[in-house]
């Protein structure tokens, strides 16, 4: 199974922890790391929320075309509809 996580702050970085502890090593896409994020089953967000969240994010999932999105983010009630 290959994972992908945006953003590699507090959240990121503990994602990472939590897969490596289970033999997986994922791959990261931050600001100052890419580690092509092409093919993952699984696509995490864990971006900070902006005014342009929905876009970016939309943008991650029509670029990369992930099987399972999981946006770990504080965002306004009713944005993931």
């Amino acid at each position: 199974m290959k994972i992908g996580i945006i953003g590699y702050g507090e959240i990121g970085k503990a994602l990472e922890g939590l897969y490596l502890d289970n033999n997986i090593k994922p791959r990261i896409k931050d600001i100052y790391r890419d580690d092509a994020l092409y093919g993952s089953d699984i696509l995490n967000i864990s971006i900070p929320y902006s005014s342009e969240f929905v876009s970016v994010v939309i943008e991650y999932i029509e670029t990369l075309c992930p099987k399972t999105v999981v946006i770990h983010s504080t965002v306004h009630p009713g944005t993931t509809q």
